[in-house]
């Protein structure tokens, strides 16, 4: 660790010391390696492995902003011939060291430090043969250093607290690694105040021989586990079990993968399964993002532009995508796009495409996406065997706003069910002529018609005024004549 902090000490200062050139634009720095931007631009060329790499960014980045808890991800991660790890064309160091240049988001800036020592310590560790025998884990919960607003605005998703479990081991050839990852959530939903994550990690790491007692969010992320491989049979299912019994401790409700569940049956290997099953399903996203990606190459100025860019159409695609898709949560967009994410989703599948248009427009306007953030503590610090079981490495608006005011004419008030009710909503509540008031959303209200402002046409709705038959969103999906319109990663530190 002493060398460690030595090594990331030398790394954090040398960043800090570049000026206006980022590393991955410096050749002596990135020789013979591979940005995302020169990834897009080699694919457009025919490079069949430039192309896969692409596919592989746009499809980590989409999955992580479709679902935010109850999902599972695992990739395998390379080595280059000196035996580096090596993702997205970059090495780990390389990656840790374009998020040290390019964040300037103080939350996100003290994690990208905690984040660039946890991985020249991942990569220590597998070169002393330590992660043949043993993973490397890491709790990454929403900050709670911050307040709920500045967490949100540095880009975590805090509607539910989405929490990242992640398991890192070699391969028994060390010639490769495993990223076993894991989403949970660590509040219940909309309940940002009542978080839950930080107590039941807290249990789950005493659990294991370890006291986090008293740390903070940051404090924890860059205090990682070594966990024996053969406690972690199920990968990271086991510690999902072991989070899921901590909340349950800590909250006296069932959950599974941290959100409330009915029953005892939880299936985690099926979850696994159902997270494999969703990423095949999001593959026409995915390859319409990745084709729009490397038809754009020439316009494409530099790395930052190509990541922008990438962020920009997975953003367009999952709002296009979360219309029929119904395994993506529908607050995922936040809720104040919720209602409008419900309503479209009622409107397509009754056929009403004239109001699936505003409502889909709404969402554009609303929704906000995010992938995992940049960043992984505080302090730098020691190494120490605790017990027999784990090793502690240590490092010293839920409303709708005005925006979306509007009224509509429910078909039967979920309240007193009288028909036909107009309804006003404003700034988040929804204020029935019958006399009711709901501040609940309107998930079970079934609209009709009537909007305040009929300028607000999408340009699905313009294209198609003279033909509702057509059904937008399929066009939208690649299901009709038209094209996608262009709009707008990893568990470690982004590659540009």
């Amino acid at each position: 660790e002493e060398r460690l902090r030595e090594q990331s000490s030398k790394l954090i200062g040398r960043v800090a010391l570049e000026s206006s050139v980022s590393v991955t634009e410096q050749p002596h720095v990135n020789a013979g390696r591979t940005t995302l931007e020169q990834s897009i631009k080699r694919a457009a060329k025919g490079d069949m492995e430039a192309r896969s790499m692409v596919r592989e960014n746009v499809q980590t980045d989409f999955m992580e902003r479709a679902y935010k808890s109850g999902h599972v991800i695992k990739t395998v991660i390379q080595k280059d011939d000196r035996g580096e790890y090596v993702q997205f064309g970059q090495t780990m160091e390389e990656m840790h060291a374009n998020s040290l240049r390019h964040i300037s988001n103080p939350i996100l800036a003290k994690r990208a430090r905690i984040e660039a020592h946890n991985g020249l310590r991942q990569q220590s560790f597998s070169d002393s043969g330590i992660l043949r025998d043993y993973a490397l884990v890491t709790f990454s919960a929403v900050s709670n250093e911050a307040s709920v607003a500045a967490a949100k605005s540095a880009g975590f998703f805090t509607d539910s607290m989405s929490c990242a479990i992640q398991v890192v081991c070699d391969e028994d050839d060390g010639a490769s690694a495993t990223l076993d990852a894991a989403f949970v959530s660590g509040a219940e939903q909309g309940q940002q105040v009542q978080r839950f994550d930080i107590d039941a990690i807290v249990k789950v790491a005493e659990r294991l021989g370890v006291d986090y007692t008293g740390l903070t969010s940051e404090e924890i992320l860059g205090r990682q586990l070594l966990i024996r491989k053969d406690i972690l049979q199920e990968g990271v299912l086991d510690l999902v079990k072991m989070y899921d019994d901590a909340v349950e401790a800590v909250t006296g409700r069932q959950v599974f993968f941290g959100n409330a569940h009915a029953g005892s049956n939880k299936d985690y290997a099926a979850q696994r399964q159902i997270s494999e099953e969703r990423a095949q399903n999001a593959q026409h996203s995915i390859e319409a993002t990745t084709n729009r990606l490397i038809a754009d190459s020439g316009s494409i100025t530099g790395p930052r532009d190509a990541t922008r860019r990438l962020h920009e159409q997975n953003d367009a695609a999952l709002k296009q995508r979360i219309v029929t898709d119904h395994t993506i949560d529908s607050g995922v967009l936040g809720e104040k796009a919720r209602v409008h994410v419900e309503l479209a989703r009622h409107y397509y599948q009754t056929g009403q495409y004239e109001l699936l248009n505003q409502q889909y427009q709404l969402v554009e306007q609303t929704g906000e996406s995010s992938s995992c953030p940049t960043g992984i503590s505080k302090k730098l610090g020691e190494s120490s065997v605790v017990g027999g079981t784990g090793i502690q490495v240590e490092q010293s608006e839920s409303a709708i706003g005005a925006a979306d005011d509007c009224e509509f004419k429910s078909k039967e008030c979920p309240q007193c069910h009288k028909k036909d009710v107009l309804t006003v909503a404003k700034d988040g509540v929804f204020h029935g002529k019958c006399g009711c008031v709901s501040k609940k959303g309107v998930k079970n209200i079934l609209v009709e018609t009537v909007s305040t402002d009929k300028s607000r046409r999408s340009p699905v709705q313009e294209n198609h005024k003279s033909s509702v038959s057509k059904n937008p969103i399929d066009v939208l999906l690649g299901k009709g004549e038209s094209k996608p319109t262009s709009g707008n990663g990893t568990l470690f530190a982004q590659s540009d």
